[in-house]
């Protein structure tokens, strides 16, 4: 199984920040992407290794297998070449290599939604910023009230829950 990366730090948002981050975020991106590209560059190349080497095991196996002027079957030829020690380290090695390629991938993703989040993070505080004075107060004010009411309904709901048990 492949190492992990560390990219915890990379797709983290510091909200005190968004300025810094804004500016962290392309290098990053790139530097995950261009990650990316190689280690898909270095699965196909894998890929083919595994490919050419198939078709030479094939082939020296065709020819060892032989006996009497009899040809082997193409299954006890591909038991043979798929139980080789070399053909099963290439194919561990690509194995290895596409899990590598998925977990680049999904940080790529990370990375694309770390931006979606810092445009939403900054829209967000600009709207702060431009809002009239009082706004904030009077918008936790009414947070909490709905919490308030929402609590009050569910204690009314427990007790009218509680008295038909009683009158069972």
């Amino acid at each position: 199984m492949p190492e992990g990366f560390d990219y915890k730090g990379d797709v983290e948002i510091n909200e005190n920040d968004l300025d810094g981050e804004w500016i962290k975020q392309a290098s990053l991106y790139a530097n995950w992407a261009v990650r990316y590209a190689k280690e898909l560059r270095l699965k196909d190349i894998i890929w083919l290794k595994k490919k050419v080497l198939k078709a030479t095991l094939y082939n020296k196996y065709r020819v060892e297998l032989t006996v009497n002027d009899k040809a082997p079957t193409d299954t006890r030829v591909d038991s043979a070449v798929r139980s080789d020690a070399e053909y099963e380290k290439v194919s561990l090695e690509l194995i290895d290599t596409e899990a590598r390629v998925n977990e680049l991938d999904a940080i790529k993703w990370a990375m694309e939604h770390k931006k979606k989040s810092l445009d939403r993070l900054s829209e967000n505080q600009d709207k702060a910023f431009n809002m009239p004075d009082g706004y904030k107060e009077r918008r936790e004010k009414a947070i909490q009230h709905k919490q308030e009411e929402s609590e009050e309904l569910d204690r009314m709901a427990r007790k009218a829950m509680k008295r038909k048990e009683m009158g069972r």
